[in-house]
């Protein structure tokens, strides 16, 4: 008797091994550090958003909605461009999906938080910083191509 198993959205784990002794441009070693995390997590990141997007309509059993092409297209995009500025959540947990079929990326450090919403047209924001003389922020929607970090978000990870 052969027995099958229910299909399974796939995820494939990357390994990224980049050697200590690679010649680079760092002006120091956090520096190099934050890129060596960032280059690990990455992938594992991108396989959170696959996942995501094999969720079908009421995925949480309370009516909510499913990831639009768009909106997941827009993730990778946004993600893509967060990374060449050297930002990259940190870990797939901080990927996640929200009732309304946008995606949220958290962005964290000893600092404080930076909680992104990617939507269709606009990318959402705000702001938790630890400090109390640090002045929080929060965003209802920026219109964005998604392939470039807009300048107030920029600013506001900067700070992390």
């Amino acid at each position: 008797m052969i027995t099958t198993l229910p299909p399974q959205p796939m995820a494939i784990e990357y390994v990224v091994n980049t050697p200590f002794c690679k010649k680079t441009d760092y002006t120091n070693c956090v520096d190099f550090l934050k890129e060596q995390i960032a280059s690990a997590v990455f992938p594992s990141v991108k396989n959170q958003i696959c996942l995501l997007s094999c969720l079908e309509d009421n995925w949480d059993g309370y009516g909510a909605a499913r990831l639009s092409e768009e909106v997941v297209r827009n993730t990778y995009k946004f993600v893509d461009a967060a990374k060449r500025l050297g930002y990259c959540p940190m870990s797939a947990d901080d990927v996640y999906a929200t009732p309304y079929g946008t995606v949220v990326l958290e962005y964290k450090s000893d600092a404080g938080l930076v909680s992104i919403e990617i939507g269709k047209t606009k990318i959402g924001f705000f702001t938790d910083f630890v400090c109390e003389t640090e002045r929080n922020h929060h965003s209802n929607g920026i219109v964005t191509g998604f392939r470039n970090v807009p300048e107030r978000l920029r600013k506001n990870l900067a700070k992390l």
